[in-house]
């Protein structure tokens, strides 16, 4: 029997199954990984918007992960939402004894449906504590403004390349959030390198949970053993077959407005 790479994340759990630890765990399976899971939080969620959210305790998250990386080899861990600046303090000890393991870090400050957690003290431990063991950043426009102000720079991508050369870590700066002549563009930015990766737009009422998709397919295909830059490649082009192949997916099962709703991780071409 072949070995199965083992990926943890470490997220929100969404309710209805279409973003945090619930895309994350699908994606891995997608790409022939074992899941593995610390919960931050729970929500209470649709496709319609965030009702309520239950933080766990920031010592149930250290257990929760420092039992996982006793007992298994694992190859990538991937995070998503922290609740509070405390979360993400408990567990650095924990992943700093682990520095072999990658680590990608979707910095997730909010949802698409416009829920907002962001506080100064949460962005302030992504840049003290995360983000400098980071293997890899996967903002947004809006995050990476959040965390690095980039919309006040004149040259968004040298003013990450710095950031980047700074933490000795990759920097993907996703352009789903910005597209311009039905073009999307993303950018991966390293200390020596910028990779920019062009594809359609497509537009899709089944985007619930793409950021943290993308996230984890790159997290897989680093845990399969591809570099990083192709990690990315394939894991864009992931994507854009779950976007394709997703149109209509359980829309006659939910009650409108049908916007945001989640998407099909094993769909088939």
């Amino acid at each position: 029997m072949r070995n199965t790479p083992i990926c943890i994340t470490i997220a929100g759990s969404d309710s209805c199954g279409g973003a945090g630890i619930q895309a994350d765990i699908k994606t891995f399976a997608a790409h022939n990984c074992y899941a593995m899971s610390v919960i931050t939080a729970s929500t209470a969620q649709t496709h319609l918007g965030i009702t309520d959210i239950q933080p766990l305790p920031p010592q149930h998250i250290k257990t929760q992960l420092a039992a996982l990386l006793k007992n298994y080899s694992v190859a990538a861990i991937k995070t998503g939402m922290f609740a509070s600046a405390a979360q993400i303090d408990s567990i650095i000890d924990v992943l700093d004894e682990y520095h072999h393991i990658p680590l990608i870090v979707d910095p997730v400050l909010g949802s698409s449906s416009g829920s907002n957690w962001s506080t100064k003290e949460l962005i302030e431990s992504y840049l003290s504590s995360l983000i400098p063991r980071a293997s890899l950043l996967t903002p947004n426009t809006d995050e990476a403004h959040a965390l690095f102000g980039i919309q006040n720079s004149t040259d968004p991508l040298e003013h990450l390349r710095e950031i980047a050369k700074q933490h000795e870590i990759a920097i993907l700066l996703k352009g789903g959030h910005a597209t311009a002549n039905d073009l999307v563009i993303d950018h991966l930015v390293q200390a020596d390198s910028l990779k920019s990766f062009r594809h359609p737009y497509i537009k899709s009422e089944n985007t619930h949970g793409t950021g943290c998709t993308l996230a984890s397919a790159i997290t897989a295909h680093l845990a399969q053993g591809s570099e990083l830059e192709r990690a990315c490649e394939l894991a864009i082009e992931y994507m854009d077959g779950l976007l394709r192949h997703s149109r209509n997916f359980l829309g006659t099962n939910s009650r409108p407005p049908l916007c945001n709703l989640p998407m099909n991780h094993f769909f088939e071409t």
